[in-house]
């Protein structure tokens, strides 16, 4: 794994997929480096200083705090406390 990443579940099924469709393990790992590199990594590192990371995770955190716990959401922001 590129930069000695542990892989998740998720990312592992992605291995799977793209070895279904290419027989070549090289072939594969590129392709993998390539999405890792330019899409992957942007997901899981947190900097101050990268403002769009970090309010696209907030946004995806209201987003599903309030699908799964709306009541409790509610209840917060009724009392002007902003999960996020």
């Amino acid at each position: 794994m590129p930069n000695g990443m542990i892989p998740m579940e998720g990312l592992t099924k992605l291995l799977g997929l793209l070895s279904y469709f290419n027989k070549k393990s090289e072939k594969v790992y590129e392709i993998y480096r390539y999405l890792y590199k330019h899409h992957l990594s942007k997901l899981m590192i947190l900097e101050a200083s990268n403002t769009e990371n970090l309010v696209a995770l907030c946004v995806m955190f209201e987003r599903l705090f309030l699908r799964y716990m709306n009541q409790l959401y509610i209840h917060l922001r009724t009392k002007n406390i902003f999960p996020v």
